[in-house]
């Protein structure tokens, strides 16, 4: 049947005509709204990263995760890093296809990724990577050729064999059942899938062309809608799209052109025509546009039917031949796969308006001052490109060149070099400054007067100036050469009451008068100064004093709400300088400010910071306490602003001027905070010293497991992405070690953070970032640490050295012991023994020896008498012996006993008497075995010597602790006899042997007596 079609739209290419219509349009003194600005586009590339060149399919995961297909092998990408999926040794994860078809990718459930590789479709489980090979597992006959999604989650699937392709649908991949088949013809792997918004699917096959379908199977629609010759076959394949408006797509084979086809009509619309070639992807964004390519060519169809070329934007970005899929992902971030990389470009709504700006040029008409007119006028001044002083009666209206530069000699313009403009309201007229001060009447556009300042003003300085409340002016391009100037009597006067050399060298920058005549006074190298109306200076800010500036080149001053002076400086970025508190917060890009070079600030209607820097433009929420940027991608006819250019109208509308014309918007308009999706863990890696071992792992989910690290880690460290992948380099992390760190530290652009040889304990590492722009992450991410102790630190390991040190200590403590029970054993057995059977023999002996004493003749006596002496002798002894070792006597009252028994058997027979002085005595307390034996001994021999040398009728026994020592002392009252003195020498001298043994010291006093004593600390 014949199919009907009309052109909705012929896309013309107007790039360069527009310069052209700028300059005629310029040449009659007025300009028109400038057309709308097109992105600027990054590419990916081999040399990023990518693992090949020809990428075929584009996919983004839930966790906002890029992931690209290619000719050999799939790539995950994080906005910094690429990891590789493939087959071969150098990939970071295995899979074992290669080939991923077009359009192969697809996420069906949330950590679920399909695609389509070598005709084999498979699975990945994102969060850890383990693959599944469906067509095996699920015995899937023939080649896999496209698979599609429903809004309702059922699944359709094209397969083919040698001679049938088939069509399946199922509510999941395990109940997919045959919808249709058609015969397959000459060119394998041919199909086209679309789902439209009730669920039905459009298929587009060689052999029959395009039929709809229901989920029942029942054939809805069928029609061959075009028809080409291959090679002596018949082809009706067009590739089918639908829109989320039900509207049906169609890439002709047969003509260069893309049809908008009505089923219920049969019968198409041209939507773009004269196309390089056939089109081949499609892709409707959030604002619904729908996105058309050809091999080459990229166009955009807007909802009012509008098609825009973006060919452009790819070819300034990227070489390349095919053009194979289109994607945007969560941020309106819009992908290009071509056969030699990835193309990007935001792809955003355009806040910002612009005015005189040059498209397609970085600077083209540079503004200076703005301000407005009685009726409300717009009055911009274009200093460089189209210079002139310009307005416009409306914001959107024509501006039209107000004052015209002397043609031919711009030096001698009164314009030239000006900066700042003052307007008078009542008289509608305009006051600037040069080396001369300027007054242009605003109604008949022409100069009033000039007024020579050569000797205050410099022709090439800022020179700025100041009405004051009083009506005069207040001006000076240096401290020194600041006056006050009443044009109404031509008076001038100096205005700085102090005088220093240095001030001629300080120029002015910027002033601001206060309610109480006092004027802020921004210098550009010694800070700034508060002066009063009667030029004191009141106070002066630099970056030494208290509080202290970030710099002391100011650029502009401005009193926002609450007391709150807002300053702006030449590379050191905005001071918020509170005057209630007398306190200077200082704000960088670490802090999200777009850059550290402010040149003009304005508050909106809700008390919000704007401030135009020398890359971006960007707003402080006085609400949140944070920033948001805009650069030339949200419309900003160019990043770089300029000194002297900002003006809030009338209306609330601000106006900002830079390098290369003017931006105005309504802060309502714009101001809609875009969160980005949640920060996203990617990797982790630690090195163990130990084992000489590295442990680095893929990761791709917003929550890990908790990390344990050895004490024997030398380093470990995470890396992470903000998915917002427009400038990731200029994204702002921050971190937070919690139980180890007390705040937020910012880490810069680069998302990873390493920590070497932490100590043991419990942590918390807290991550959170924003994108250039300002714009914060969801939520923050989280993980806890725990590092463990050395083992000789661990609690195990203490108790367990307790416990051998104990179990050590008991087992020598009972060893001890008992080796001391079986020596007291053994002293009582050894004593025993010596008691019963040697002294009942000696006894035996001593008796028998009396016996023949009696019995013997008179000259054996003596002998007999000296044996029963010796035996006598012998069983003392013995006995003592048997008394000192034995382990039942070791008490000091047994000692005390056993003295007493001796003194009483040795003294009473010589008819002396003896008397014991006791001290203090632990009675019960036991003696060692040497002690008890050198003391009995001691004793013993001292009373020996009396009985054999002495004739002493007295002795004194004095026993105990005395004060601070211990004593034991033997004294009698009588004298040595003749027969001792060869022998007490010896006697002392054992004396003395057995003290020294004991630690004690030994004395013999021979005054009134015989005295001998043994004296140490305590017994």
């Amino acid at each position: 049947m014949a199919i009907s079609g009309h052109l909705l739209f012929y896309s013309t290419y107007f790039s360069h005509s527009i310069r052209c219509v700028a300059f005629i349009l310029l040449c009659v003194s007025s300009f028109v709204l400038s057309a709308q600005r097109l992105p600027k586009g990054e590419s990916l590339t081999i040399e990023d990263g990518l693992s090949f060149r020809d990428v075929t399919a584009i996919a983004q995961d839930n966790q906002g995760l890029m992931w690209f297909g290619t000719r050999q092998g799939l790539n995950r990408y994080d906005g910094y890093r690429f990891t590789r999926f493939g087959n071969d040794r150098q990939a970071d994860q295995f899979f074992p296809g290669e080939n991923i078809q077009v359009e192969g990718i697809q996420f069906i459930y949330d950590n679920i990724l399909y695609l389509i590789s070598d005709h084999r479709l498979y699975s990945i489980q994102r969060n850890d990577f383990s693959q599944h090979d469906l067509t095996k597992e699920l015995a899937i006959k023939g080649s896999v050729l496209q698979l599609k999604f429903s809004p309702d989650g059922s699944i359709w699937m094209v397969c083919e064999d040698a001679t049938q392709q088939y069509l399946y649908h199922g509510d999941h991949l395990t109940a997919l059942k045959e919808i249709a088949h058609v015969p397959r013809i000459r060119r394998e792997f041919v199909t086209s899938l679309a789902i439209d918004t009730s669920g039905d699917v459009w298929w587009s096959t060689i052999s029959q062309g395009l039929r709809q379908y229901n989920k029942q199977g029942d054939m809805l629609h069928e029609i061959k809608v075009d028809s080409f010759l291959w090679y002596g076959t018949m082809m009706y394949y067009t590739p089918v799209h639908v829109d989320s408006r039900n509207r049906i797509i169609i890439f002709p084979k047969s003509r260069y052109q893309i049809w908008w086809y009505h089923p219920e009509e049969k019968r198409y619309d041209v939507i773009a025509d004269s196309l390089s070639t056939v089109a081949s992807s499609f892709e409707e964004d959030k604002q619904h546009n729908l996105w058309f390519s050809s091999n080459v060519e990229l166009l955009r169809w807007s909802p009012e039917r509008v098609l825009t070329d973006y060919t452009s934007v790819l070819n300034e970005t990227l070489q390349f031949g095919k053009i194979q899929d289109i994607y945007e992902d969560q941020t309106n971030m819009l992908w290009i796969a071509t056969d030699n990389g990835l193309i990007k470009f935001p792809n955003q709504k355009q806040l910002f308006k612009s005015r005189f700006d040059v498209p397609g040029d970085a600077w083209g008409n540079a503004m200076r001052g703005i301000f407005e007119d009685k009726q409300g006028r717009i009055f911009a001044y274009c200093e460089t490109g189209n210079p002139g002083l310009y307005y416009a009666d409306t914001p959107n209206g024509p501006f039209y060149r107000s004052f015209i530069p002397i043609v031919g000699n711009p030096k001698l313009s009164p314009l030239d070099g000006t900066n700042h403009f003052i307007p008078d309201l009542d008289e509608n007229v305009v006051w600037t400054l040069t080396d001369k001060l300027v007054k242009i009447d605003l109604d008949k556009k022409h100069v009033i007067s000039m007024t020579d300042f050569s000797g205050t003003a410099d022709t090439y300085w800022h020179n700025p100036f100041l009405r004051l409340k009083s009506k005069s002016f207040l001006l000076g391009s240096t401290l020194e050469r600041m006056i006050i100037y009443n044009p109404e009597t031509g008076e001038r006067t100096k205005f700085l009451k102090e005088t220093n050399t240095q001030f001629s060298s300080v120029h002015t920058e910027c002033l601001l008068e206060n309610s109480d005549g006092s004027v802020w006074v921004g210098t550009n190298n010694e800070g700034l100064y508060l002066i009063s109306g009667q030029g004191n200076i009141i106070r002066h800010l630099t970056t030494g004093s208290t509080p202290a500036l970030s710099n002391n080149h100011i650029l502009v001053v401005h009193l926002g709400a609450d007391s709150v002076l807002w300053i702006g400086t030449f590379g050191g970025g905005l001071n918020k300088f509170d005057l209630n508190n007398n306190s200077i917060q200082s704000f960088t890009i670490k802090d999200g400010l777009a850059n550290e070079n402010v040149v003009g600030i304005l508050s909106d209607q809700i008390g919000n910071i704007w401030a135009s820097t020398y890359n971006g433009l960007s707003c402080y929420r006085i609400k949140e306490g944070t920033f948001q940027n805009f650069f030339e991608d949200d419309g900003l006819s160019n990043n770089e602003f300029n000194y002297s250019s900002f003006f809030k109208d009338r209306n609330g509308v601000l106006w900002f001027g830079g390098m290369n014309g003017l931006q105005y918007f309504n802060p309502e308009d714009i101001l809609e905070q875009r969160p980005n999706p949640p920060l996203t863990f990617t990797g982790y890696l630690k090195y163990n010293r130990q084992r000489d071992s590295l442990d680095s792992r893929v990761l791709g989910s917003q929550e890990i497991e908790p990390v344990i690290i050895s004490p024997y880690d030398s380093y470990f460290q995470f890396t992470w992405t903000l998915p917002n992948y427009f400038k990731s380099d200029k994204n702002r992390y921050y971190v937070w070690l919690e139980g180890l760190e007390d705040d937020w530290s910012y880490i810069g652009n680069t998302p990873i953070i390493r920590y070497h040889k932490l100590p043991e304990g419990n942590f918390t590492l807290h991550i959170k970032g924003a994108d250039s722009k300002g714009n914060w992450s969801k939520k923050e991410l989280e993980v806890p640490i725990h590092v463990n102790p050395f083992f000789f630190k661990t609690w195990w390991f203490i108790l367990g050295c307790i416990f051998l040190v104990g179990g050590l200590v008991f087992a020598f403590t009972r060893y001890r012991l008992q080796r001391l029970l079986e020596m007291e054993r053994m002293r009582t057995r050894i004593a025993g023994d010596l008691h019963d059977e040697v002294g009942s023999m000696l006894s035996g002996l001593a008796m028998q020896a009396e016996i023949l004493e009696l019995d013997q003749h008179k000259s054996d006596t003596s002998r007999l008498h000296r044996i029963s002496e010796i035996s006598r002798l012998t069983l003392s002894k013995m006995r003592d012996v048997v008394w000192s070792i034995d382990s039942r006597r070791d008490q000091v009252k047994d000692l005390l006993d056993r003295m007493r028994e001796h003194a009483e058997e040795m003294l009473t027979p010589k008819e002396m008497t003896f008397q014991f002085e006791l001290g203090e005595l632990p009675l019960e307390k036991k003696l060692q075995v040497d002690v008890r034996q050198h003391l009995f001994l001691f004793f013993k021999e001292a009373i020996t010597n009396i009985v054999k040398h002495s004739n002493a009728t007295i002795v004194t026994i004095r026993f105990g602790q005395f004060g601070d020592h211990f004593e034991l002392s033997i004294e009698d009252n009588g004298t040595p006899t003749i027969s001792s003195a060869a022998s007490s020498g010896f006697g002392l001298q054992n004396l003395e042997m057995r003290a020294k043994k004991i630690g004690a010291i030994f004395q013999i006093n021979r005054v009134s007596g015989f005295h001998v004593m043994l004296s140490m600390k305590s017994l």
